[in-house]
């Protein structure tokens, strides 16, 4: 990472998170660290927090994006659901978060369909590769998905995704832990979100809960980390810290199920 003058440049790991957002970090960092170095290292630090721990990169990347117009397009042959499953499931397992829902595809994304059944405009906060599983979930009701996320890339992906499906290309990058997209939908998900919100803000997850306009939201955390601990043993584990930070602000719960590593609300 280098400084132009006019902000930073971000190595290329990093190359494909939204500007705005890496100016937000530096900006937050330099006025915390007087040495340039402790500032890049805080600032790579949190861009791997956001987006580096989770989205494709480098090879990855590369590996995930050769052949997506052929694969894209072979999306008009799939006629029935287990050819839909291993469809999604290829652009799933590029992402760590929707990559950890594999062995539950079917169930968590029944859940999700049941949840959305009847909405019109969806939106998702913080998509990542979330939208490659609409085959597996998407309603005739549904005209327009609304994705959202720091990375241009998986906002890249998105759109290419809604233009083979007949979807508006509506997908935009956002930096969500300081601003709340206006739209309003029918039915929001805001899945494995808050705590990376959190980290990033304290106490922003449940602030962008309450602004979002929607009468159906959808939140979900993590039960496990990347490397397997479990969450859920620790102090204050963070779907328990929710329940408790929910109930204190007045957000209601209306139901929560838990499916394999992943707890699940809908408010």
């Amino acid at each position: 990472m280098s400084d132009t003058g006019a902000g930073y440049t971000p190595s290329a790991k990093y190359a494909s998170v939204y500007a705005p957002c890496v100016d937000r970090i530096f900006e937050e960092e330099r006025r915390k660290h007087k040495n340039a170095r402790d500032c890049e290292r805080a600032v790579r630090n949190r861009l791997y927090q956001i987006t580096g721990a989770y989205a494709p990169s480098g090879s990855a990347a590369r590996i995930f994006e050769r052949g997506m117009d052929e694969r894209l397009d072979s999306l008009r042959g799939v006629d029935n659901y287990a050819s839909a499953l291993e469809w999604c499931a290829h652009f799933l397992a590029a992402h760590a978060s929707t990559r950890e829902r594999l062995p539950v595809l079917k169930a968590f994304y029944d859940y999700i369909g049941d949840i959305c059944a009847g909405a019109r405009i969806v939106a998702d906060y913080g998509c990542g590769v979330n939208p490659f599983a609409l085959p597996l979930w998407r309603r005739s009701d549904m005209i327009r998905y609304d994705a959202y996320d720091v990375d241009t890339r998986s906002i890249g992906y998105a759109n290419a995704l809604f233009r083979r499906i007949g979807l508006p290309e509506a997908a935009q990058a956002s930096d969500l832990a300081v601003e709340t997209p206006p739209a309003a939908s029918d039915a929001a998900l805001l899945l494995k979100l808050l705590p990376v919100l959190d980290m990033q803000r304290d106490g922003r997850g449940i602030q962008l809960l309450r602004e979002i306009q929607s009468p159906v939201k959808i939140v979900s955390f993590p039960l496990s980390g990347l490397s397997g601990t479990n969450r859920a043993r620790r102090i204050d584990g963070t779907a328990a810290r929710f329940e408790r930070v929910a109930m204190e602000a007045g957000i209601a719960i209306r139901e929560s199920r838990r499916i394999w590593s992943e707890m699940v609300y809908v408010i």
